[in-house]
């Protein structure tokens, strides 16, 4: 699974101008590849979280589960 993470969301949420990547190439990166996308800002605490917890649950929800219990 890979989770593409773009970070300093609070600079380009006051002034979209200083997006360095245009959400076109964004959404053609995310199609072509097959990532999960999400925009964060460490500075201001905007979904550092949210890409954590979704990050760990895609991996959990991916997980072959049968080798924790020696299923095979």
């Amino acid at each position: 699974m890979i989770y593409l993470v773009g970070n300093k969301y609070d600079l380009v949420q006051d002034n979209p101008e200083l997006r360095q990547i245009s959400l076109e190439e964004i959404k053609q990166a995310k199609n072509e590849y097959n990532l999960k996308y999400i925009e964060t800002s460490a500075l201001a605490n905007i979904r550092v979280n949210e890409a954590f917890e979704n990050l760990l649950e895609g991996i959990y929800n991916n997980f072959d589960k049968s080798i924790l219990f020696n299923l095979n």
